[in-house]
Protein backbone atom coordinates (compact mmCIF):
# COMPACT_ATOMS: atom_id res chain seq x y z
CA UNK A 1 0.00 0.00 0.00
CA UNK A 2 0.91 3.64 0.18
CA UNK A 3 3.55 4.52 2.78
CA UNK A 4 1.53 7.04 4.79
CA UNK A 5 -1.50 4.75 4.87
CA UNK A 6 0.72 1.84 5.90
CA UNK A 7 2.20 3.80 8.80
CA UNK A 8 -1.22 4.90 10.04
CA UNK A 9 -2.46 1.30 9.82
CA UNK A 10 0.61 0.15 11.75
CA UNK A 11 -0.10 2.53 14.63
CA UNK A 12 -3.86 1.92 14.74
CA UNK A 13 -3.97 -1.87 14.20
CA UNK A 14 -0.54 -3.50 14.33
CA UNK A 15 0.94 -1.91 17.47
CA UNK A 16 -2.07 -2.91 19.63
CA UNK A 17 -2.05 -6.44 18.16
CA UNK A 18 1.68 -6.88 18.83
CA UNK A 19 1.26 -5.61 22.37
CA UNK A 20 -1.58 -8.06 23.00
CA UNK A 21 0.48 -10.91 21.55
CA UNK A 22 3.29 -9.80 23.88
CA UNK A 23 0.99 -10.40 26.87
CA UNK A 24 0.34 -6.73 27.62
CA UNK A 25 -2.80 -6.04 29.64
CA UNK A 26 -5.68 -5.43 27.23
CA UNK A 27 -6.26 -1.97 28.73
CA UNK A 28 -2.70 -0.92 27.80
CA UNK A 29 -2.53 -2.19 24.21
CA UNK A 30 -3.91 0.86 22.43
CA UNK A 31 -1.73 3.93 21.94
CA UNK A 32 -2.83 6.87 24.12
CA UNK A 33 -5.63 9.10 22.86
CA UNK A 34 -5.87 12.69 24.03
CA UNK A 35 -8.21 15.60 23.35
CA UNK A 36 -6.54 18.26 21.19
CA UNK A 37 -7.64 21.61 19.84
CA UNK A 38 -7.36 21.91 16.08
CA UNK A 39 -5.25 24.70 14.62
CA UNK A 40 -6.39 23.93 11.05
CA UNK A 41 -9.73 23.06 9.49
CA UNK A 42 -9.98 19.38 8.51
CA UNK A 43 -12.38 18.09 5.85
CA UNK A 44 -14.53 15.07 6.72
CA UNK A 45 -15.05 12.00 4.55
CA UNK A 46 -17.66 9.25 4.37
CA UNK A 47 -15.24 6.99 6.27
CA UNK A 48 -13.22 7.44 9.45
CA UNK A 49 -9.88 9.03 8.65
CA UNK A 50 -6.75 9.77 10.66
CA UNK A 51 -5.18 13.17 9.92
CA UNK A 52 -1.43 13.39 10.56
CA UNK A 53 -0.61 16.24 12.93
CA UNK A 54 2.01 17.75 15.19
CA UNK A 55 0.72 17.89 18.77
CA UNK A 56 2.20 20.58 20.99
CA UNK A 57 1.61 21.37 24.64
CA UNK A 58 0.73 25.03 25.25
CA UNK A 59 -0.54 26.98 28.28
CA UNK A 60 -4.00 26.60 26.68
CA UNK A 61 -3.75 22.80 26.41
CA UNK A 62 -2.79 20.41 23.63
CA UNK A 63 -2.96 21.80 20.11
CA UNK A 64 -2.82 19.89 16.82
CA UNK A 65 -1.41 21.40 13.63
CA UNK A 66 -1.66 19.60 10.30
CA UNK A 67 1.49 18.30 8.62
CA UNK A 68 0.08 19.33 5.24
CA UNK A 69 -1.50 17.33 2.43
CA UNK A 70 -2.96 14.04 3.62
CA UNK A 71 -2.94 11.82 0.54
CA UNK A 72 -2.06 8.26 1.49
CA UNK A 73 0.98 8.39 -0.82
CA UNK A 74 2.29 11.68 0.62
CA UNK A 75 5.34 10.64 2.64
CA UNK A 76 6.22 14.25 3.54
CA UNK A 77 3.10 14.39 5.74
CA UNK A 78 4.79 11.87 8.06
CA UNK A 79 7.70 14.20 8.76
CA UNK A 80 7.40 15.44 12.32
CA UNK A 81 3.96 13.90 12.90
CA UNK A 82 3.48 12.82 16.49
CA UNK A 83 -0.27 12.39 16.41
CA UNK A 84 -3.20 11.16 14.35
CA UNK A 85 -6.44 13.11 14.74
CA UNK A 86 -9.36 10.73 14.36
CA UNK A 87 -11.89 12.46 12.13
CA UNK A 88 -15.54 11.44 12.42
CA UNK A 89 -17.44 10.29 9.38
CA UNK A 90 -19.23 12.84 7.23
CA UNK A 91 -22.91 12.83 8.23
CA UNK A 92 -25.54 13.54 5.58
CA UNK A 93 -26.80 16.67 7.33
CA UNK A 94 -23.75 17.38 9.47
CA UNK A 95 -20.76 19.65 9.05
CA UNK A 96 -18.42 19.17 6.07
CA UNK A 97 -15.31 19.73 8.17
CA UNK A 98 -13.97 20.28 11.65
CA UNK A 99 -13.14 23.95 12.14
CA UNK A 100 -10.15 25.73 13.69
CA UNK A 101 -10.69 25.69 17.46
CA UNK A 102 -12.76 22.49 17.46
CA UNK A 103 -11.67 19.64 19.71
CA UNK A 104 -10.98 16.09 18.55
CA UNK A 105 -9.30 12.92 19.78
CA UNK A 106 -5.72 12.29 18.66
CA UNK A 107 -3.79 9.04 18.83
CA UNK A 108 -0.33 9.92 20.14
CA UNK A 109 2.43 8.26 18.11
CA UNK A 110 5.45 10.24 19.31
CA UNK A 111 6.70 12.64 21.94
CA UNK A 112 4.51 15.68 22.50
CA UNK A 113 6.34 18.92 21.77
CA UNK A 114 6.56 21.50 24.54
Amino acid sequence: GNPAAALVTFHILVVPALRRLGAWEASRCQLPRLKVQLQNAMALDSRVEFHRVIVTSTPNGLQATTTGGQRSSRVASLCGANGLVQLPTLAEEGPQKLEVGDFAQAVIIGEIQM
